[in-house]
């Protein structure tokens, strides 16, 4: 065995132990922890309230252009938890990396959501008014969808799509817990969707974040491999972590990707929460209920932490290469905005991805603008200073710059990336395609 090592530390050409672990497991940057108020039940200044602010020294150093530098500056005190608004969305608040708020009474109340800056990005960016109709189209786990409930004051409609049940089925506790009643939870593909459906008629606001590599997600170790691109200015994209608290677990991704899972293991997930539920306590049903709620809590949180990976997509094999896998990912990213640009009444759509590979971020985009000319690119927060990158002969920078970019290093989040569309005014929907009347002829029946 140490012969093993010896070998190994020749060939890394390193001389400590330490020194074979990558560089991001060694010197990790902690992100910090985004609590977003949920202000369908509650206000900011009554969350405040139940914290303390950090002091003056510390909160004066909060970046104005990206808030990264707020994280660092907090009080370290876990009791009472000390927090801060962020300087770009005043609703989302500011913790050390290793608070816990698992036990909190806002938290398990609904009156917070534990979710990333960046995850909120597509809602805030999306913007739709009150009393507006609206689609999310691989809406599960569902804190995005509750965050659109949220900025529309709970009014008009919000249709939640996902076709995994089991998703699904957490998305709706979540949306109780939340408040969120103008949400209506759709067991569907967004692509078997009928765009011409009388039910969307009224849908002008479509958020698309489907399945995607999951590259800017702390933890991965997708850097390691060379099969997908990036651009320089992203490439420490992937060397950020997270404190070791209970509600990210399983930061590989695995968890995620059960439904690309062939075979026996398919189901083995499932399985084992059910073998965890037996026991002497088994006929309790308040133990039962906290024990599903905690759960319901920790997935959402564990699944917004990998920024939606594993929602509504195809079947992946994960024997293929990683190029390959990606290139199937962006086909069907696509595909999945493409389809929502036929709802006739749409004008305005987000579309985006925590990953920092370009095959799935500006290549995606300049896709969809070559096959839907009546669609134009609209400068995305510009507030926010990391923008796309153009891609010669694929993209240029001034489009790239219209889309938003994060690095978890650089911008203390996990990396994202998002694109906003806007139908041109004189133009129309997309013709029905042969499925769309196919669906309309069966609606007919």
């Amino acid at each position: 065995r140490d012969e093993c090592l010896v070998r190994m530390k020749i060939k890394a050409k390193v001389a400590r132990n330490i020194d074979l672990l990558p560089e991001h497991i060694r010197n990790p940057v902690l992100l910090p922890r985004y609590v977003r108020v949920n202000t369908i039940k509650i206000t900011v200044p009554e969350v405040l309230s139940h914290f303390t602010a950090p002091s003056s020294s510390s909160s004066s150093s909060s970046s104005s252009s990206s808030s990264s530098s707020s994280s660092s500056s907090l009080s370290t005190d876990p009791s009472p938890p000390s927090c801060v608004p962020d300087t770009l969305f005043p609703d989302i608040l500011v913790f050390p990396p290793d608070t816990n708020l698992h036990t909190h009474p806002l938290l398990t109340s609904g009156s917070v959501i534990i979710q990333d800056k960046a995850s909120c990005m597509p809602s805030y960016i999306l913007n739709p008014p009150p009393g507006a109709h609206v689609i999310d189209a691989c809406a599960a786990p569902g804190n995005k969808t509750s965050l659109l409930a949220a900025i529309m004051n709970n009014e008009g409609r919000v249709y939640a799509i996902d076709r995994d049940r089991r998703r699904l089925s957490t998305l709706e506790r979540m949306m109780t817990k939340a408040g969120a009643s103008c949400v209506v939870p759709l067991h569907s593909s967004f692509l078997d969707l009928n765009p011409n459906d009388p039910k969307f008629s009224k849908v002008e606001y479509i958020l698309v974040d489907p399945s995607c590599s999951g590259s800017g997600i702390v933890g991965r170790m997708d850097h390691l491999t060379p099969t997908a691109t990036q651009h320089p200015a992203h490439a420490s994209a992937t060397t950020a972590t997270t404190a070791p608290t209970a509600d990210i677990m399983d930061e590989t991704g695995k968890g995620k990707h059960k439904k690309w899972m062939k075979g026996k293991d398919k189901g083995k997930g499932r399985a084992d929460k059910q073998s965890e539920m037996k026991g002497k306590d088994e006929g309790s049903f308040t133990k039962r209920k906290r024990q599903e709620d905690t759960t319901t809590e920790k997935d959402a949180i564990r699944e917004d932490a990998r920024g939606g990976l594993g929602g509504d997509d195809e079947e992946v094999d994960e024997s293929t290469s990683d190029k390959d896998r990606i290139s199937s990912l962006a086909a069907f990213q696509k595909q999945a905005v493409l389809h929502a640009m036929k709802f006739p009444a749409v004008k305005r759509l987000t579309y985006s991805t925590c990953s920092i590979h370009n095959e799935e971020n500006e290549e995606v985009v300049a896709g969809i603008l070559r096959e839907a000319p009546h669609f134009h690119l609209v400068p995305a927060l510009p507030s926010w200073h990391r923008r796309g990158v153009g891609i010669p002969g694929v993209i240029t920078d001034d489009e790239a710059r219209k889309c938003v970019r994060t690095v978890p290093k650089e911008d203390n989040t996990i990396g994202f990336f998002v694109a906003c569309f806007e139908r041109d005014p004189s133009a129309a929907a997309d013709p029905p395609s042969g499925s769309d009347k196919q669906h309309k002829k069966k609606s007919k029946n």
